[in-house]
């Protein structure tokens, strides 16, 4: 791979950029359960507190949507390598999460108090599994669902099963086998840490989006399909129509020309009118029921 058309390439940049980024956060002082408790508990973009509506990219980072539509807006996401692969909303979605009853809604909308009170071991997770319970504070992996935006922990997912879940959180699709290229997944692991799971997050996104390329490619090719069948049809209508039309003029034609003694000439289609239309403009003795089969 690599320099093949696959996206070996593509996944390294990936990883080396969110490596960067985290690592640059570790080294300020903080750990990095310090970094994941954060990260779950802030924008990705602003590295503000998270406030609804909250989105999640293919990537599994989430960010405040008013802070990237208004860098989407001003462009200055356009500037930021580790945020390469967002470029418009179509690029995250909108996440339903669920509220966790216990945490106190003044310290998460204050950096300095989600600091001080993460520091002291007690800050409460702002959201929880709606099956489990389990608090989403960037330590018990989470996961996304891209299609619907429901935010479940990944043991829930694991335990329940992608069958018994479909009701409630779906309609998606779950591939965890790495190996399987025929099925993607809409599964997405939030706020991935390790190299492997972040090279995990690059690959299905790459999947999904070339399964999109795919089928809107057969989209189009269907829709042509179409097109060019109703215009098969609309051109053999036509005919028959005008086919009828020169039948019935035909005739009409014949009869005048007995009754008017003129001599016309009935040609093939394209020709008549014109030779018809001459004749009236020699004729101008014509009957009126004759000028009215062209006016």
């Amino acid at each position: 791979m690599g320099g093949d058309g696959g996206s070996t390439a593509t996944e390294r940049k990936y990883m080396r950029e969110t490596k960067e980024n985290n690592s640059n956060v570790v080294e300020c002082g903080k750990s990095k359960k310090y970094t994941q408790m954060m990260r779950s508990r802030t924008c990705a973009l602003s590295n503000q507190p998270l406030k609804e509506p909250i989105v999640c990219c293919e990537l599994g980072n989430i960010y405040n949507r008013e802070a990237l539509i208004e860098a989407l807006l001003n462009k200055s996401i356009f500037t930021i390598k580790r945020l390469s692969h967002v470029r418009k909303l179509k690029d995250v979605r909108e996440l339903r999460l669920s509220p966790n009853s216990s945490s106190d809604c003044q310290t998460r909308a204050n950096i300095g108090k989600i600091e001080n009170e993460l520091s002291l071991g007690r800050e409460r997770c702002p959201f929880v599994c709606p099956i489990t319970g389990s608090e989403f504070d960037g330590l018990h992996p989470f996961v996304a669902i891209w299609t619907t935006g429901y935010v479940i922990s990944e043991s829930a997912l694991r335990e329940l099963g992608e069958s018994t879940l479909q009701t409630d959180f779906g309609p998606f699709q779950y591939n965890n086998d790495p190996n399987n290229y025929e099925k993607t997944t809409d599964v997405i692991r939030l706020l991935p840490s390790s190299d492997e799971e972040i090279n995990t997050a690059v690959m299905n996104m790459e999947r999904r989006r070339q399964s999109l390329i795919r089928k809107k490619g057969k989209a189009c090719t269907e829709l042509e399909v179409d097109q060019a069948a109703s215009h098969r049809k609309r051109r053999r209508d036509t005919d028959i129509d005008t086919k009828e039309t020169f039948d019935n003029l035909e005739k009409s034609v014949g009869i005048m020309s007995e009754q008017s003694d003129l001599s016309i000439d009935i040609s093939p289609t394209g020709s008549i009118v014109k030779e018809v239309k001459q004749t009236l403009k020699e004729k101008t003795s014509s009957s009126a029921t004759f000028k009215s089969l062209f006016h």
